[in-house]
């Protein structure tokens, strides 16, 4: 049975229950481990991305080799592309078939650009990829939890983040704010992070979690489209060397530079969506060159809930 996302009452669709007299074995696949403890699964067979080698076999397959060999540079920014995928088949395969036509250098470079800024953009992402990887988000137990896990994404690619500081980033931005004191709010934290965790929307690192670059992807297509329903939007930009344009702010509802090379803003930001609402995550040298922007003041700019000085403090 393949790609259960509840319970099967065996017995209701006309299977026997396996047991030592009839020795029937019911394999299945599902992408929530709290499916395989329902379904009472004597063992469990957790199926990972695929390895480099793997990967890279066949994302070779779906561009053909006769467009890798068109220019000397082409296989070189092959592999770029295919490390984007993350292992992910489902991504390898429909990233690989919109570059089999790709003759020139210049539109392997194009697409490596898109896949790290806007990954969205790209051909199949959008309408075929992410939609697919949708279900496990639309699976989530409840909104609360959807937004938990939205809100990961506001860290960079690869990074690892602490389970501890999530505790206290969703009770500042009231996702948990039904408790009166922390140690409650941790526990449901921990309750959440073990969700996203059995729905493999996270990838478990000991005391932190981090989210796979595709999955990563998805989400910030999320964040953009649900927001983009209510007026607002997120300004996520953590792979930059210039600062963003202004006119990015506004509206902006969270903000997210880190692991950027800015240092500081051409220009003063004003959005009026950052009072008592927003998240602002940052690195030091841009606070360190922009402290009266991000104090608020006469600017205009109001003080974000949620202020992160990574590496600051």
């Amino acid at each position: 049975m393949d790609d259960l996302w509840e319970p099967v009452e065996l017995t209701k669709i006309g299977v026997p229950a396996p047991d030592s007299r009839n020795k029937f074995k019911i394999v299945f696949t599902t992408r929530s481990e709290e499916v395989c403890g329902h379904m009472d699964a004597q063992k469990k067979i957790k199926v990972g991305c695929l390895t480099w080698d793997k990967a890279w076999n066949l994302f070779q397959e779906k561009v053909g080799k006769e467009t890798l060999l068109l220019h000397p540079d082409i296989p070189k920014l092959a592999e770029i592309v295919a490390n984007e995928c993350g292992g992910l088949p489902l991504a390898l395969i429909t990233v690989g078939r919109v570059m089999a036509c790709k003759k020139t250098p210049q539109e392997w470079k194009h697409a490596v650009q898109v896949l790290r800024r806007f990954a969205s953009e790209f051909s199949g992402m959008g309408d075929k990829v992410f939609p697919l990887l949708k279900f496990s988000y639309d699976n989530l137990p409840s909104q609360k939890v959807r937004s938990c896990f939205l809100y990961c994404a506001l860290f960079p690619e690869d990074f690892v983040i602490l389970k501890d500081d999530l505790v206290y980033f969703w009770m500042c931005e009231d996702i948990l704010d039904e408790y009166g004191n922390v140690e409650e709010a941790k526990n449901e934290s921990y309750h959440i992070i073990g969700t996203l965790l059995t729905s493999c929307l996270l990838e478990d690192e000991g005391d932190s979690v981090k989210m796979h670059d595709v999955i990563r992807d998805m989400a910030l297509w999320l964040l953009a489209r649900d927001l983009g329903k209510e007026g607002e939007n997120i300004l996520v930009d953590t792979g930059a060397y210039n600062a963003p344009n202004v006119a990015r702010w506004k509206n902006a509802k969270r903000v997210s530079l880190m692991g950027s090379g800015i240092k500081c803003l051409d220009e003063t930001p004003k959005s009026p969506n950052w009072s008592c609402k927003s998240s602002f995550i940052t690195t030091s040298e841009f606070v360190q060159n922009s402290h009266k922007m991000v104090a608020g003041g006469d600017n205009g700019m109001c003080t974000p809930k949620v202020f992160e000085l990574r590496a600051y403090i």
